[in-house]
């Protein structure tokens, strides 16, 4: 059996430090290696998402623009453009410790920060093949009140999350869909690394639709609060592993 091999060092940010052996040694370029990421890099490297099928999604731009989409299967709501900052600048610099691959067993806040966003008349221009300029959204269907700009205080989590539209769909005693089988649906739902929950929903609330009969109240937008992403993937590799759970006991990525 080959010795084990000592291994020093920390992560690229300075913040973690470890030692330790191993049997058989690891490669030292994984060894060294962490997931640490600015606020800046989690907020806009994917978009945020409320169901698993990518329809109701939030993108932040590295420029203070942003997207939001608000649809069902067969119907568009909401395809407008946002402007958003952060109240304190300074935390988008934030290093935040990513568990790649093996998140904590339980919700791990990672940080918790004030955001400001201005929902826009600016009309995303497509959807796919569907070309926005011909649908009956954004400002056809919503008040003024829903453009005025409004605070979210923000907690962001890391763990195994099910996105918001399958946590409640596990959870939460809703509707009847006709046709969609919930066991089904939630046997082959995706978890996600991250997670951003808002203390108020960024979707319009019911008041800010102008007919809040139909769609709006039907899907109680003002109850989506969490949206989800960095959808997780099996880990390959039993070294990988092992080193993860290392790194996490000693208060690392």
């Amino acid at each position: 059996m080959a010795e084990p091999q000592s291994y020093t060092g920390g992560c690229h940010c300075g913040q973690v430090k470890y030692a330790f052996s191993l049997s058989p040694p690891l490669e030292e370029q994984e060894v060294v290696q962490c997931n640490c990421e600015t606020l800046l890099s989690v907020l806009t490297e994917q978009s945020w998402l409320w169901d698993s099928e990518e329809l109701n999604q939030i993108t932040f731009d590295k420029d203070g623009t942003g997207r939001l989409i608000c649809r069902g299967e067969l119907s568009v709501w909401i395809a407008a453009e946002f402007d958003w900052k952060i109240q304190n600048s300074e935390c988008l610099d934030q290093c935040l410790h990513i568990s790649g691959g093996y998140p904590p067993r339980r919700p791990s806040l990672l940080s918790q920060f004030t955001l400001e966003m201005t929902l826009t008349k600016r009309r995303i221009p497509k959807l796919g093949d569907a070309d926005m300029q011909e649908y009956r959204i954004n400002e056809e269907l919503l008040s003024d009140a829903a453009f005025l700009p409004k605070q979210y205080v923000i907690k962001l989590e890391t763990d195994r999350f099910l996105s918001g539209f399958d946590y409640r769909t596990r959870h939460v005693t809703g509707r009847f869909i006709p046709g969609f089988d919930r066991r089904e649906h939630l046997k082959w739902s995706p978890k996600y690394a991250l997670r951003m929950v808002f203390d108020k929903s960024p979707y319009p609330l019911r008041e800010e639709w102008k007919s809040p009969d139909g769609a709006p109240g039907d899907f109680e937008f003002s109850e989506w609060k969490e949206s989800t992403c960095q959808q997780l993937h099996k880990q390959s590799g039993w070294w990988k592993t092992i080193f993860s759970k290392i790194l996490r006991r000693l208060g690392g990525c």
